[in-house]
């Protein structure tokens, strides 16, 4: 019997919205497949701490004994298999403007040792706003930069975020569905090619998620993910994680965040993390020295939910825009015909699993690769990865007390 003559004759002992809900499932499941090529594994975990405590011990011999931590996606655990490990290291003001040559020049000569643990290559000094090393690693790219303080905030934010959510780190599985879908597929994601930054990808997805907060399914997160936002008008609204706020009403320097009264019902019941993180950015930014500018309007407009003076979407150039906002529209489309088509019955289960993998043609493909940051490991088991909430609110506590020796010249303690 063919599939579709089997799918047909089992549709009719089911009502049509059984067979949408057998349908649907089914279509998740397949999605879990994916999420299990992406996602972070035991193995990628102990190698990638392996290589951070390797940049540790390097930047300690180099710097002095400074704070390094890591911050962005590899403490969140959303990394994808290439991501890279974003580090920072906490240094004086004696040290902030003179540090990259020297250790530069360090990583030049590991990188000559052929009995260094991990071969380096790649060596790029990156002078700019913000000054860091990019290199790799044992395979890894990995972004060394100094005293830049907002990105562990940000992931202790959703950290409780997806807490918040519940449902099996929903929040986080959605995270990084859309990632796949944006980078392997939509090729939209990446603050360096004049496209969407990490942060930014996820303020938004967290403003859907507020919008829409019966969310229950990553897929469904995704699909609601592109229809919003291939109508959204870029050209007069903002997106923020209190709503969509008309660009005359965006902050000028004023550091003070909307009253937390003004949270969506769906966050609500974060008031008091909220009010917390916020001081906590406020107070590491302004000790930092560093001037606080005007919202900075450009094409894509997206408000940093800790800083509501910072622009976390002008990354995205005004010519990609327009690339964007098709990618949204086609994917939307592409998700509208495979949800509603399972949900009213009108697909075989063959055909909706097809279209998924149509959908995602690019990460199968890239499934036959071997991640870059297992290479060295065999036999590791892989359980679920714990949540690293405790070690990013210690991260935290370490800015706050750093930023305090900076601010008052007494000795931080860690």
């Amino acid at each position: 019997m063919q599939d579709h003559d089997r799918d047909h004759e089992l549709n009719l002992h089911y009502s049509d919205e059984e067979w949408g809900n057998f349908c649907l499932a089914a279509i998740t499941g397949r999605i879990a497949d994916i999420l299990a090529l992406v996602q972070p594994c035991r193995a990628s975990e102990i190698y990638r701490q392996q290589i951070f405590e390797y940049v540790v011990a390097v930047i300690k011999d180099t710097l002095g004994n400074q704070f390094t931590l890591p911050f962005g996606s590899v403490p969140l655990l959303t990394y994808m298999p290439d991501g890279d490990i974003d580090v920072t290291c906490l240094l004086p003001p004696a040290q902030a403007s003179t540090w990259i040559t020297p250790l530069k020049n360090r990583l030049v000569e590991i990188s000559e040792d052929p009995d260094a643990p991990f071969p380096i290559t790649n060596i790029t000094p990156v002078y700019a706003e913000v000054m860091l090393i990019k290199c790799r690693i044992g395979g890894v790219q990995i972004d060394i930069c100094a005293n830049q303080t907002a990105g562990i905030a940000s992931a202790v934010l959703f950290e409780r975020i997806n807490r918040h959510f519940g449902h099996d780190d929903l929040f986080k599985r959605s995270i990084m569905l859309t990632k796949t879908w944006c980078v392997y597929e939509a090729r939209i994601l990446g603050s360096h090619h004049s496209l969407i930054s990490t942060f930014s990808l996820q303020t938004m997805l967290l403003h859907v998620f507020c919008v829409y907060p019966d969310i229950r399914t990553p897929v469904a997160a995704l699909a609601l993910f592109t229809e919003y936002y291939s109508n959204f008008d870029w050209a007069n609204n903002a997106v923020t994680i209190y709503g969509v706020m008309p660009l005359s009403s965006l902050p000028d320097t004023d550091t003070s965040p909307p009253p937390t009264a003004s949270l969506p019902p769906a966050i609500s019941g974060m008031a008091g993390d909220f009010a917390e993180l916020v001081i906590l950015r406020r107070e590491t930014f302004i000790a930092s020295g560093l001037p606080i500018l005007p919202f900075q309007l450009r094409g894509m407009n997206v408000q940093d939910p800790l800083a509501p003076w910072n622009n976390i979407g002008r990354s995205v150039a005004i010519s990609n825009l327009h690339r964007i906002t098709r990618a949204f529209t086609v994917g939307a489309a592409a998700f509208r015909g495979l949800l509603h088509g399972a949900k009213d019955g009108r697909l075989t289960l063959p055909k909706a699993i097809a279209i998924v993998d149509v959908i995602f043609a690019n990460t199968w493909t890239r499934s036959g690769r071997p991640r870059p940051d297992t290479v060295l490991l065999d036999d590791v088991s892989d359980d679920a990865l714990e949540s690293k909430e405790s070690e990013l609110r210690s991260n935290a506590v370490i800015i706050a007390a750093f930023m305090q020796y900076i601010k008052t010249g007494e000795q931080a303690t860690g």
